[in-house]
Order: C-alpha cells, then structure tokens, then sequence
C-alpha cells in the first residue's frame, strides 16, 4: 500500500498544478479579461462561459484532491480505492474507451480553448466543442464496454 500511496501522492501534485495554474487563469480572467481582446470581438458570453469552466473544473479537481487525502488518512477506503483501480474488468473497458490519455487531452485542450478566447472566439468554442466530443465520445464507449464484458 506504501507503493499505491505514493502514486496518490503524484495525482495530487499534479492535480494540484492544475487547480493553482486555473485559478491564476481565472484571476487573470477576472481582472484583465477585457483589456486583453478585441473590444468588438469579445463578448461578455465568453468570459461567463471561461470562467464557469474554469470554475466547474476547479471544483473536479479538488473533489479529486479531497477524495485522495481522505482515502489517504482511512486504510479502509485505502484499500477500497485501490481495489476500485485494479479491478481488471474496469482496467479493460478504461482501455478500450481510451483511459486516462482522452482524459489528459480532453482537459489540455479545454485549457486551450478558454485561452484560446482571447484571440479568436470561433477557434475557443471549436476547441471546447472538440473536447466534449471527446469525452462524449469516451463516455459512449465505456457504456458500451461495460455492457459487452
């Protein structure tokens, strides 16, 4: 289990890289967000949507964080995560669907496409649509896989 707690330890570093590296994103939005695009071009509908993204996918992330310092400190839910991970049939449709890579770009390119805004509105919105796809796409696919195996 000291090996499983290490690499918790290295999912909540690097979740926690990306919720300091979205709340400076989103304190930069705040106070800059109109000062840096083209008047006419940008919309008060962008910075809404930037910043509700911005703000749903802090909330995720330190769900995450929370859920994996709780599982931590507890040997019971330890052992219940871990279990959880490794069960083979879930490691098998996580493969098939995609896993952890579609994840990872799904959420590099909805960073993209929120910083994106700032310079082109369609190429923002083709970006996070791009993304949704993405994980609609991988949602499908673990529904299928988890009623085919």
């Amino acid at each position: 289990m000291e090996k499983y707690k290490k690499i918790l330890k290295k999912r909540i570093i690097f979740l926690t890289i990306f919720v300091v590296f979205a709340v400076l994103l989103q304190i930069f939005i705040f106070y800059n967000g109109y000062e840096v695009a083209d008047i006419e071009s940008f919309r008060d509908e962008l910075v809404g949507f930037q910043t509700g993204l911005l703000c749903s996918m802090i909330i995720l992330f330190v769900f995450q964080i929370v859920r994996y310092i709780r599982a931590m400190k507890n040997d019971t839910q330890l052992k219940k995560l871990y279990n959880c991970e490794n069960d083979e049939r879930r490691k098998d449709i996580k493969q098939k669907s995609g896993g952890n890579v579609l994840l990872f770009s799904s959420v590099v390119i909805i960073f993209a496409g929120i910083i994106s805004g700032y310079f082109n509105e369609v190429v923002s919105y083709t970006l996070i649509a791009c993304a949704f796809f993405q994980l609609n796409l991988c949602a499908l696919l673990k529904l299928y896989y988890s009623k085919k195996y």
